[in-house]
């Protein structure tokens, strides 16, 4: 093989040739090719299962991916009016709080039936985490769609 072609036992062996090392380092440093998936394939390759399925299961998986994909819009809806409505009544903050606390303390109730351990504490915190801080990466996200770095896909 020629210098600048190494060969899979050469790369963790060492060149058979009068290779350089510093050329053995860069093809050991070299990324493996991955391949790209789209993030929509899973959505296209529904849509043409999805009219194959009986008329109750369509129905239930329809009605899954219209909830799940309508989780963002409202909860932006949601975010908007809860700033208007605190705007007016400070209070409405900690009502809204509370229900959150109170849902996620279901939720972490479940989780301690079936886990049995401390942790659900930090799935209660989350729900403030994730509501307060996280709701921008998605919008980042669809505003940057085509770029290729982190934070994007």
């Amino acid at each position: 093989m020629p210098c600048g072609v190494l060969s899979r036992s050469e790369i963790f062996s060492g060149p058979s040739s009068g290779c350089s090392i510093a050329r053995r380092l860069a093809a050991r440093a070299a990324p493996p090719q991955l391949t790209v998936v789209h993030p929509d394939d899973e959505e296209i390759r529904f849509a043409r299962i999805v009219w194959k399925r009986p008329l109750g299961a369509r129905f239930i998986a329809l009605y899954d991916r219209a909830i799940t994909n309508l989780r963002y819009p409202v909860q932006y809806v949601s975010l908007a009016l809860l700033v208007g409505m605190t705007a007016q009544d400070p209070r409405v903050l900690l009502r809204m709080l509370t229900g959150m606390g109170l849902v996620a303390l279901l939720n972490m109730l479940y989780y301690l039936r079936s886990e049995r351990s401390l942790d659900f504490v930090y799935g209660a915190l989350y729900t403030y985490f994730a509501a307060f801080t996280l709701f921008w990466i998605f919008p980042y996200a669809a505003v940057t769609v085509r770029a290729r770095a982190w934070l994007t896909r």
